[in-house]
């Protein structure tokens, strides 16, 4: 019994919650007037070797599933639950609204920003690099209001970054408009802007629920931006002709864009009848693993990638190809990590046809 004690003594100070826990019960259901000292003795040592036996195992977790202690991991992370996801997209793959997010609401339900940073290499480099890369001395230093548009804006990582990162000149305010058709996924933006920008900056952030379609052409509001950002979008989105493809999309952009904007593009590229590419993704999924993640999400992971089940994924070369298409120019590789690609940008207008476009 002193053996318990000594015990109980040193790891006290680790365990008092639950001591606390097993210690209140046995003294409410044992008589005051019949206690002995022997007898309290007993019961402190019997209830301090449980807590010892609880403490050191996994039953802790059940207290914190009931709110007894606290938890000593994190929850865990969606992505690790998740069933095949639905057929749908991030921003607009289609002008049709169905099934629209649908992927990005299930994400919203726990931690995808921590999720995402184990997947992605350098996720949080690439946004903090987001305003250099859009100029940010320049929309500074600007005398005219400057605007920038954040096309399937998510969770709010660029639109924070963007906000906080650039000031504003009260002659010149910046805004910003993020677009993204799950409202799950744009009320945890909401909820981290109140969290972390102050109310001023909050004022100059418009969230807009739907696609990039649904901004209104002839609104002054929504067109004439000064940069933009498209960061893990198009990869969604297939390589086919017509209102539903990746040129289509990048052209939604660029209506909205002033000459001499500049974009930020992240991007999944990749040939997946190469094997180099496979090689590629095979060791991208040895990174996800170290990091974390279960063997049965990283094998639906590079089914999901390789298999064009939900990424639509084209070569490094037709995404430059794509850019200059929409009439970018100086288009530079900025960002990589294994597979996630990033440029940068310039638009110069609308293309002139070739006479084989014509």
């Amino acid at each position: 019994m002193f053996g318990c004690w000594l015990v109980g003594l040193i790891d006290l100070y680790r365990c008092s919650e639950i001591v606390v826990f097993f210690c209140l019960p046995l003294f409410c259901v044992y008589p005051l007037n019949s206690k002995s000292f022997l007898s309290v003795c007993v019961l402190l040592s019997v209830a301090m070797y449980c807590s010892l036996i609880v403490y050191r195992s996994s039953s802790r977790d059940v207290m914190c599933y009931v709110g007894l202690v606290r938890p000593s991991t994190p929850p865990p992370l969606y992505s690790e639950q998740m069933s095949a996801p639905a057929p749908a997209t991030k921003s607009d793959a289609k002008d049709s609204k169905s099934g629209g997010g649908a992927l990005f609401d299930n994400a919203s339900k726990s931690n995808y920003d921590v999720d995402t940073r184990r997947r992605i290499i350098g996720y949080d480099d690439m946004h903090h690099a987001t305003p250099t890369i859009l100029g940010a001395k320049h929309l500074a230093a600007a005398t005219q209001p400057q605007k920038i548009l954040c096309v399937g804006c998510g969770s709010g990582q660029e639109v924070i970054t963007l906000t906080t990162a650039i000031p504003t000149a009260t002659a010149a305010p910046l805004s910003i408009v993020g677009v993204d058709p799950s409202a799950k996924m744009l009320e945890m933006a909401r909820t981290r802007l109140a969290a972390e920008c102050s109310a001023d900056q909050n004022k100059r952030v418009e969230l807009i629920t739907g696609y990039l379609n649904d901004l209104d052409l002839t609104n002054p509001k929504y067109t004439g931006f000064d940069a933009a950002t498209s960061l893990l979008v198009m990869h969604f989105i297939p390589d086919v002709a017509g209102p539903t493809g990746k040129a289509a999309y990048l052209k939604s952009i660029t209506q909205r864009l002033k000459v001499g904007a500049r974009l930020f593009h992240v991007d999944v590229c990749g040939d997946i009848t190469k094997p180099e590419f496979i090689e590629l993704i095979d060791t991208w999924c040895e990174y996800v693993l170290s990091k974390g993640s279960t063997p049965e999400f990283v094998k639906q992971m590079k089914e999901l990638m390789t298999e064009g089940k939900i990424t639509k994924l084209v070569s490094e070369e037709r995404v430059r190809q794509l850019l200059g298409e929409a009439g970018f120019v100086k288009i530079k590789r900025v960002y990589q990590g294994f597979q996630f690609t990033g440029f940068m940008a310039q638009y110069a207008g609308e293309p002139t046809p070739t006479p084989t476009q014509k």
